[in-house]
C-alpha cells in the first residue's frame, strides 16, 4: 500500500532509533501509533499535513508538513480519511480550522487535548 493511494492528510513519525520515518495514510492512525502503549516511545518528532496549505484533499502536496504538536485539529467532521474512517484534520491556524468547520462541521482540539476515545474508537467511526 502506498500513501498516494489514499486521500486526505498524512502523518509521519521520526523515531530516535531509526533513520527513516514511519509513514501513515491518515492522521488518526498517526495518533493511534503515538497513543498505543505497545508502540515505540522514542519519538523525536511527529509531522502531519497542514490542510490549510494543501491545495488538494486527494493528494496533499509535499512541503505541507507541520509539527503535529503545533497543529489545530478538527475532529468529527463530515470529511473522511483515505481509509474511509473518521479523521483528525490538521491545520496550522485556528482560522483555517474554523473555515473548514463551517464547511464540514466538527470541533477543534489541540494535540494534547485529542480524545483517546476518538482516536482509538472502532475504525468504523461514529
Amino acid at each position: 500500500m502506498s500513501l498516494t493511494e489514499h486521500s486526505g492528510p498524512k502523518g509521519q513519525i521520526m523515531l530516535r532509533s531509526q533513520t527513516k520515518p514511519v509513514w501513515f495514510a491518515s492522521v488518526r492512525d498517526t495518533f493511534a501509533y503515538e497513543m498505543l502503549p505497545e508502540m515505540p516511545k522514542d519519538i523525536a518528532v511527529i509531522y502531519v499535513t497542514d490542510m490549510a496549505r494543501a491545495r488538494n484533499w486527494d493528494q496533499p502536496e509535499p512541503g505541507t508538513w507541520i509539527d503535529a504538536k503545533k497543529a489545530i485539529y478538527v475532529i468529527g467532521s463530515r470529511r473522511r480519511s483515505g481509509m474511509n474512517t473518521d479523521e483528525a484534520v490538521p491545520f496550522g491556524t485556528p482560522d483555517a480550522a474554523r473555515r473548514f468547520m463551517h464547511d464540514f462541521g466538527g470541533s477543534m482540539v489541540s494535540f494534547d487535548a485529542m480524545p483517546h476515545s476518538y482516536i482509538l474508537a472502532d475504525a468504523g467511526g461514529r
